[in-house]
């Protein structure tokens, strides 16, 4: 697995590749541009294992205050995530922010800028608020957290995703923790869902 992202701020993306080692486990290596050779500059391990990256995802985005950074969503056997976010600091080289964050039933969302402050959130699906809430959850509630330099979590956002049919809807501030979702039948080929407020 590997991408292409300038996560030392140089202005030249890098190669950040992850890799199997057999006496560490899986590596992450960073790889940046020197007198036009890409050369190994910083590398740390990541706590799952190849296979569950597979079948996940990795991408480039920015952490809170314009960081880059690289997530990693890693999905074991039984469709369990945790997410992994990479970054590079001047004083410690490639590091964990947030590693292993809310072990959570996989919603096939992958971290995105969902509220467009240019900031990359991660998806972590609601449990306990209706929905779909099997193994592998399609539609759902999904509140959605922006890490820091620190591993600081904060919810920026609070959506109900329809992959089902391809649609979602962001909640009023107001209103989030206190919706429950039931889907519906479908009726004149159209998906119904039904959403309860909490005291309404």
């Amino acid at each position: 697995e590997y991408l292409m992202k300038d996560l030392a701020g140089s202005g030249k993306p890098g190669l950040l590749i992850l890799r199997e080692d057999v006496h560490f486990g899986t590596v992450a290596e960073y790889y940046t541009w020197q007198t036009d050779i890409l050369r190994l500059t910083q590398s740390c391990t990541i706590n799952s294992g190849m296979s569950e990256i597979s079948r996940g995802s990795m991408v480039g985005g920015s952490i809170a205050g314009g960081i880059p950074a690289v997530f990693l969503t890693c999905v074991d056997s039984s469709n369990t995530v945790t997410t992994d976010v990479l970054i590079c600091s001047a004083e410690s080289g490639l590091i964990h922010v947030v590693s292993d964050y809310l072990p959570r039933p996989y919603c096939q969302l992958d971290p995105q800028d969902v509220n467009g402050d240019g900031v990359t959130e991660i998806p972590c699906p609601i449990k306990n608020a209706g929905g779909d809430q099997s193994s592998t959850i399609k539609d759902t509630l999904v509140s959605w957290m922006r890490c820091d330099a620190d591993g600081n979590l904060v919810k920026v956002s609070e959506t109900y995703h329809c992959r089902s049919y391809g649609w979602y809807v962001t909640l009023p501030e107001e209103h989030w923790d206190r919706v429950t979702v039931m889907n519906g039948d479908i009726i004149s080929g159209e998906n119904c869902v039904e959403f309860s407020l909490e005291g309404k």
